[in-house]
């Protein structure tokens, strides 16, 4: 009879949802070998009672590395709080200059006051049947003609969420911010157990990072250093 090599066989993701205790982690990872899988991957889910990147989050990942070796299975890691990758379930966004920025864009019939800083940019339109028919960029001395409206592009910031802790997602756009999130996450996986990466340990997931994550829907991509990034590539400003 042929048995195929780990590589060959299933990997779940294992579900974390409750208190993590080693001897119930270590009879799991016994009964998927049993069932003939490979390895695992150690997730993190809705109703996790242990706290997140937690020294004891960090000792629970070690039994079952540990565990794995006795079982000759592999430990993959997982690099979130439920998903999407970014925010470190919140710990990374508790500091706001590292939230999710995005454009909003509506239309209205005059430019509100105060206009505040997070305007971008400005233009008189024309729709037919949700088409765009003519814009020119809007000037304060402009009189809308019949059929025209001003479409406003306004730079927000994300709000808190329940999904990432009270906290929001990562302005994945911008390079200070995603350090900072490798920085909380996989440095703190590679500080404690590098030593078993490429064999216990034979990688790390990341889960769907995106620009626009739980953003409102009339939404762009947007991070305050991408004008000064697009001016310098192209040459000419994006507004």
């Amino acid at each position: 009879m042929i048995i195929p090599h780990n590589k060959h066989r299933g990997v779940p993701f294992w579900a974390w949802n409750g208190k993590l205790e080693e001897q119930e982690l270590r009879a799991q990872i016994r009964s998927m070998k049993k069932m003939g899988f490979g390895g695992f991957f150690m997730h993190s889910r809705v109703g996790l009672d242990t706290p997140y990147l937690s020294e004891e989050w960090f000792r629970m990942i070690e039994v079952c590395i540990d565990e794995a070796r006795r079982q000759k299975m592999g430990a993959w890691l997982y690099d979130e709080d439920r998903w999407p990758s970014g925010a470190a379930g919140g710990l990374v966004t508790k500091d706001e200059k590292y939230r999710i920025r995005f454009l909003e864009f509506n239309t209205v019939q005059s430019i509100p006051k105060p206009v505040g800083k997070g305007l971008q940019a400005a233009f008189i339109i024309e729709l037919d049947s949700g088409l765009l028919v003519s814009y020119r960029p809007y000037q304060a001395s402009d009189k809308l003609r019949e059929n025209e409206q001003i479409l406003l592009f306004q730079e927000k910031t994300g709000s808190p969420q329940s999904w990432f802790n009270d906290q929001t997602y990562l302005d994945t756009l911008n390079p200070e911010a995603v350090e900072q999130f490798v920085q909380v996450t996989h440095e703190e996986y590679r500080k404690r157990f590098s030593s078993t990466f490429g064999n216990l340990v034979p990688g790390i997931f990341t889960d769907e990072p995106n620009f626009i994550s739980h953003v409102p829907g009339n939404t762009l991509p947007w991070t305050g250093k991408l004008p000064a990034a697009f001016r310098k590539k192209y040459g000419y400003a994006i507004e």
